[in-house]
């Protein structure tokens, strides 16, 4: 998982009569700034994950799951912004995220002058104070993309025949080996439920609604439905009546028959595992689960955290007969 958190840029010409500039004047200096964020001992500690989180009072999982950290610019048309980036070497539950990002919060000290740090820097106009600030709450970018050049699909007048704020997308190119140019697709409410980036397609009369996201390689397919502010990403595939909902993150997993996952569940291989993880049957995912594991028929509560770095699946089963499924 590659948390993002983006930041202006304000820089101010101590030589100028203390002019101003924005994130669009800033662009000119892009070098310069760049070198000093990875340079200056006032910003270094921003790209040490362990120095960055030395006073960090939530959970202690969190820190262990944090790879690495780096604080640089990004260009948006002829903008210049900071960017914090965490890439994680296991997912971060929502409540996971909502601390990290809390914290972050806190180093920009609002109530002292709204920016995080400030440092000095020498520029052909002369020397500039440049500060990274954030006025906004730090809330988390995920595994984002690159906008594509081309939009991939669009959303259609053809009405689900049960909810009308469902409509059905259709291809505007190729997207893969099976979906080409004017083919028809499930069902989405808006145009953030499915990324234009990617390979990522919602089949048949899967639906993606509210705030959920489908998106990479992942793909819904059959009656499988996204919904809430869940996240299907990688090489998922959640087929057939499987829900993800809630909160949920899935990533390079396989969802299947009538299995939910729900809640702050994160479901998602491990980078040095090949094999993915396989929910099916009436299993119901609350936990974390990590790594190659089978599960069948089986119920993962919130809190549990199962973790199987190695190649060969893991098979959990439970008895689940007396839990109630939704009906569909």
């Amino acid at each position: 998982m590659k948390l993002e958190v983006f930041m202006p840029l304000q820089g101010r010409m101590l030589e100028a009569n203390g002019l101003v500039l924005n994130e669009r004047k800033l662009s000119t200096y892009e070098e310069q700034v760049n070198h000093i964020l990875a340079t200056s001992q006032v910003f270094s500690y921003m790209q040490d994950p362990k120095a960055f989180l030395k006073a960090f009072e939530g959970d202690a999982g969190i820190q262990e799951k944090i790879a690495s950290m780096e604080v640089k610019t990004e260009t948006e048309g002829d903008s210049l912004y900071g960017v914090m980036r965490f890439q994680c070497s296991q997912g971060l539950s929502y409540s996971e995220r909502e601390q990290l990002s809390r914290y972050v919060d806190l180093q920009f000290d609002k109530a002292k002058g709204g920016y995080l740090l400030s440092e000095s820097i020498e520029t052909t106009a002369g020397k500039m104070q440049l500060e990274l600030w954030n006025p906004y709450t730090s809330e988390f970018w995920m595994d984002r993309e690159k906008p594509p050049e081309l939009q991939k699909y669009k959303i259609t007048d053809i009405v689900h025949p049960a909810d009308p704020k469902l409509h059905r997308i259709q291809a505007l190119r190729d997207v893969n080996e099976t979906v080409k140019e004017g083919d028809l697709g499930g069902y989405v409410q808006r145009k953030w439920n499915l990324s234009q980036s990617g390979t990522s397609w919602i089949y048949e009369d899967a639906i993606c609604e509210d705030f959920a996201r489908v998106q990479e390689k992942a793909s819904l397919r059959h009656h499988a439905r996204a919904s809430g502010k869940s996240f299907v990403t990688g090489k998922s595939e959640v087929a057939d009546y499987s829900q993800i909902r809630g909160y949920a993150y899935v990533r390079d997993a396989q969802i299947k028959d009538r299995s939910i996952i729900c809640g702050e569940a994160v479901v998602e291989s491990l980078e040095r595992v090949t094999v993915f993880p396989v929910i099916a049957g009436k299993s119901r995912v609350r936990g974390q689960i990590h790594g190659a594991f089978l599960v069948q028929d089986t119920s993962v509560s919130r809190g549990q955290r199962l973790v199987n770095p190695a190649e060969v699946k893991k098979r959990i089963e439970t008895e689940l007969k007396s839990k109630k499924q939704p009906e569909r």
